[in-house]
């Protein structure tokens, strides 16, 4: 959660700033993991449990990587995502990569960036939104890790989950100053 904190708050900062490859390459780690947290959800649910599967949720310099695109399988074949919004992130994969791997060597420009990042921003929420679907489904089912609030509950500070992952305060100070 707090990785997922902390490329939310660079999102933000490069949308907000105009950084097209830094803002497509977030959005693509945020999508993938939002459906690691929906499939980790699903398997609660599947299984009665508060179990999490620890490939979905880390990866270690020795651990077998799960690619994306193995992540968005999962996500279909669970149901989590139709078919329209798969095929929509194998495109947007694709994409990313042209961005990433071929903006100099390519005929690729910054508007096509600019087009690609703001792809990204409209599929971003549609991802949320299935993930609170899996959320709701654990509170109306009472299995799994998502619990409803009660008045009782502190509301964690969501915006000091990154700090950690920032790596040291004075920057997660800097990139949050630089957000607003």
């Amino acid at each position: 959660m707090k990785g997922l904190s902390a490329a939310v708050e660079l999102a933000y900062r490069a949308s907000s700033n105009g950084y097209l490859v830094e803002y497509v390459v977030l959005s693509a780690s945020i999508i993938d993991a939002s459906l690691r947290m929906a499939l980790i959800l699903q398997h609660q649910l599947d299984t009665s449990s508060t179990e999490i599967p620890k490939e979905l949720l880390y990866q270690g310099e020795g651990d077998k990587a799960v690619s994306e695109r193995s992540i968005y399988r999962r996500a279909l074949e669970a149901g989590l995502i139709t078919e329209k919004l798969f095929e929509r992130l194998q495109d947007l994969y694709s994409e990313r990569n042209k961005v990433v791997h071929r903006y100099i060597v390519s005929d690729i420009t910054t508007m096509d960036a600019f087009r690609i990042a703001r792809d990204f921003e409209e599929t971003v929420p549609l991802i949320r939104d299935a993930v609170s679907i899996v959320e709701e489904k654990q509170i109306e089912s009472g299995v799994g890790m998502t619990r409803p609030s009660t008045s009782e509950e502190p509301h964690p500070d969501l915006s000091s989950w990154g700090t950690d992952k920032h790596g040291a305060e004075w920057l997660a100070r800097a990139i949050k100053k630089e957000a607003t």
